[in-house]
């Protein structure tokens, strides 16, 4: 089998970011998830206004709606047009749908020394825990191939710790994989493989301290403006408030079976998912990175302020988790008093930001 040689995985926070920062580091990087991540601009708070009601009239549907909240944005395009100006990357995307045409296309990468990065569903994935064959979306590296099967490289089975998986996958799950996946609000991509090239890998390494924060502060401004987009969803720090919001009509139908659901679904997206829990965390990591050059007490703090909001979310989403499985009235009025601290937190902590930058 042709592959990558002294091509490393490294255990990863978010599928996407873990892939593109493993790719780039091969490349000779010196690049963390977190520092990935802000310059892609991929932190962004979403919430869908989200009815008990409704549910109730639609749950026959295939798809009735359930909420849709987070705190990255899935806006892949996007993040991928902002890796290619901050990073001043070259990004190709294409699509393959046939195993000649996925063995041909991988081939003639791996000759020029390219991962090819591809977005697929779980569900189709052999080494994924049977658990976690679903429907969810999942980016993995291919790093070698041959006429039978593919070497591939996925950075995040989650497992409690993630682990990571470096071995075959045939081409023929490959295919059925690409061709099942849609993206987190059930729309196909218009893409499901990527390759990277960067002719000067030590150019992020020249950029001074304030071209490498610049993508934070475009984040900042995105928080702050709080916004409704066209379809409907809050974005910025006005999602997390109105979450808060129409938690009080979701707590009137605690006896109801889909309030448990409901709950549950709350704890997986809070926690896992790209959610508040982990963007925090990436963003602690990009502070803390940046501090290891910039030697500013502020890079510190904030690395550590955010290390500490994370935390908080984690209490909420575990607060949400045990009112799946056990409610009473007053496991609805901590819920609301903990997302009601952490939206303050979260706004305060942006506003050092902006003042101490």
């Amino acid at each position: 089998m042709e592959r990558l040689r002294n091509y490393h995985t490294s255990a990863s926070k978010i599928c996407l970011m873990g892939c593109i920062t493993d790719v780039l580091n091969y490349y000779g990087f010196a690049l963390c998830e977190g520092a990935l991540f802000v310059h892609a601009e991929g932190s962004m708070p979403y919430y869908k206004p989200f009815s008990i009601d409704e549910y109730i009239e639609n749950s026959h549907t295939a798809v009735p709606p359930f909420p849709i909240f987070g705190g990255m944005r899935y806006d892949i395009p996007f993040m991928l047009d902002r890796l290619q100006d901050n990073l001043n990357l070259k990004i190709n995307r294409f699509s393959v749908q046939a195993e000649q045409e996925a063995r041909d296309i991988v081939t003639a990468h791996i000759s020029q020394g390219m991962p090819v990065l591809s977005l697929l569903s779980r569900k189709f994935l052999p080494y994924m825990h049977k658990g976690f064959q679903d429907d969810v979306t999942h980016c993995i590296n291919v790093i070698g191939c041959d006429t039978k099967a593919l070497f591939v490289s996925d950075t995040y089975i989650p497992t409690n710790p993630v682990t990571i998986y470096e071995g075959t996958l045939s081409v023929s799950d490959f295919i059925k994989s690409v061709n099942a996946s849609i993206d987190i609000f059930y729309a196909k991509f218009p893409f499901n493989c990527i390759t990277i090239s960067q002719e000067d890998p030590q150019a992020f390494q020249r950029k001074s301290l304030t071209e490498k924060l610049e993508p934070f502060r475009n984040l900042q401004s995105q928080h702050f403006a709080s916004s409704v987009n066209r379809d409907g969803y809050y974005v910025g720090l006005r999602a997390y408030e109105k979450l808060l919001e129409d938690m009080d009509t979701w707590f009137a139908y605690c006896r109801y079976p889909i309030f448990t659901g409901l709950m549950a679904m709350l704890h997986a997206k809070i926690t896992n998912f790209g959610g508040p829990v982990i963007t925090n965390s990436l963003l602690s990591d990009y502070f803390c990175f940046l501090s290891s050059a910039g030697n500013m007490q502020i890079l510190n703090s904030l690395g550590d302020m955010f290390l500490n909001l994370g935390k908080k979310w984690l209490t909420v989403g575990n607060l949400c988790g045990k009112a799946s499985v056990v409610f009473h009235n007053n496991s609805g009025r901590g819920i609301k008093q903990k997302l009601s601290e952490v939206i303050a937190l979260e706004r305060e902590i942006y506003t050092i930001a902006q003042t101490g930058l």
